[in-house]
């Protein structure tokens, strides 16, 4: 049986899904110690935690949404003064990995949001429709805007006239106008409004209340359309954050204000935000694929470890560490005097990333004479034939690489400190036979 072979080891799966699916993280804690049954534990522990990232997104993406309807309203109290109620402010509650209460918490976050909304809505438009009115009323009491038929007394004056009828359907048409605008989003621009406004204001000075009510229609029309805009941006906005959905981070996090302030942009830099999406994606990818490559390693090394020492070796202190860290790692057996395995782990195969390669070598320190008789080579052999399967139980898939027909040495020596393990009885036994050599001599 040949001294040195490899191993190449394909990681189970649930390796693979502790380093994807979570992030950096959720699997900092899992990739050492595993049992295949730990392991299962794992993926269980990963599925809350997906769960609790999404019950968190859930939630989060609707505060987002109640926090931009307060920041309309703040913007527009700044504009109309006391006219507009301010929301009340947003407590901030988390759902943990509860998808009932992500769910409820959600719900409640909605329904206070609408509500916030509607009376924003209701509020905005009255106010705009009581400024346009006042402007025509004004321009009324001017002469700006003249009566059906002649010009009357002022109606200031409480004069009776065709000044005094204008007014009373301008009264009219200006509740008309406030239903209107307060189906108006809050989230429309700037420019957009101050058109409206311009419209409404023209339909309010239209000659005929019969003008008036058709283009207060025309009106309604563009309000609509209006509406119609702020919800494409809006769901163009939310395709754009989908794929951030399963991530963490903060990078992940900025990424949303921006896209919630891009909400309020009447021309958002779609190409920019997309590009910035993508390379937060592809950090968020490399920074997975990271784990990814550390948990296997560090779960080979636990594995082949746990295998080893069920097969009577023990290991270097910090073995899975050293093994999954600078690649090198050493076990030994209590009977065995100055001999070790040494596992070194290679790079596997490029196009099967999952793959770790493992060199399994005798070593002994130069100074040494390792007993490496029938009983020790026994011993190896029977290790050798029983690693294989231990690792298949333990869920990888193993190819052994029969490294021993190279005409190498069956103990490869290794300079005496980089020996791992503790040589007293070595030493000791050298001390003894001291005596006796110079007994020889002399």
């Amino acid at each position: 049986m040949p001294c040195g072979f490899e191993l190449g080891l394909v990681v189970p799966k649930v390796g693979l899904v502790a380093a994807s699916a979570a992030g950096p993280v959720a699997v900092a804690g899992l990739a050492v110690g595993m049992t295949w049954a730990v392991g299962r534990a794992a993926d269980s522990l990963i599925e809350r935690q997906q769960r609790a990232l999404a019950a968190s997104f859930h939630v989060e993406r609707v505060a987002d949404r109640y926090e931009a309807v307060r920041h309309r309203a703040e913007r527009a109290r700044t504009e109309f003064g006391a006219e507009i109620d301010l929301p009340s402010e947003l407590p901030r509650r988390s759902a943990g990995a509860d998808l009932a209460r992500a769910a409820a918490l959600a719900d409640d976050l909605l329904t206070r949001t609408a509500a916030a909304e509607q009376t924003l809505h209701a509020q905005l438009g009255a106010a705009r429709a009581r400024r346009i009115v006042a402007r025509v009323r004004q321009a009324i009491a001017d002469g700006t805007v003249t009566s059906r038929t002649e010009p009357g007394p002022d109606p200031a004056l409480g004069s009776p006239g065709p000044g005094r009828q204008r007014l009373a359907e301008l009264a009219e048409l200006g509740a008309s106008l406030r239903r209107v605008l307060s189906r108006l989003d809050a989230a429309a621009p700037d420019a957009v409004v101050g058109q409206l406004e311009q419209w409404a204001e023209q339909a309010l000075r239209a000659p005929s209340p019969a003008t008036a009510r058709r283009l207060l229609d025309d009106l309604r029309y563009s309000v609509e359309k209006a509406n119609q805009e702020v919800a494409a941006r809006r769901a163009r906005l939310a395709t754009l954050a989908a794929p951030l959905r399963e991530r963490a981070g903060p990078a992940v996090t900025e990424m949303h204000a921006r896209l919630a302030a891009a909400a309020d942009d009447p021309r958002p830099d779609w190409p920019g935000l997309t590009a910035a999406i993508d390379a937060v994606l592809a950090d968020a990818r490399d920074a997975a694929d990271r784990v990814q490559a550390a948990t296997t390693r560090s779960y080979t090394a636990w594995a082949v470890r746990e295998s080893l020492q069920q097969l009577g070796y023990t290991a270097e202190q910090g073995f899975d560490d050293r093994l999954a860290g600078d690649g090198t790692a050493h076990l030994t057996r209590p009977d065995w005097q100055d001999l070790a395995v040494r596992i070194v782990r290679r790079p596997g195969d490029p196009h099967t990333p999952q793959r770790q390669d493992l060199h399994l070598d005798l070593v002994a320190p130069r100074d040494s004479e390792p007993d490496f008789g029938a009983a020790v080579r026994d011993q190896w052999q029977g290790s050798v034939a029983a690693l294989t399967p231990a690792l298949r139980e333990r869920g990888f898939d193993v190819r052994v690489d029969d490294r021993g027909a190279d005409g190498g040495p069956h103990v490869h020596p290794v300079d005496a400190q980089a020996y791992p393990f503790d040589r007293t009885d070595r030493l000791r036994r050298d001390r003894r036979r001291e005596p006796r050599l110079r007994q020889r001599r002399s």
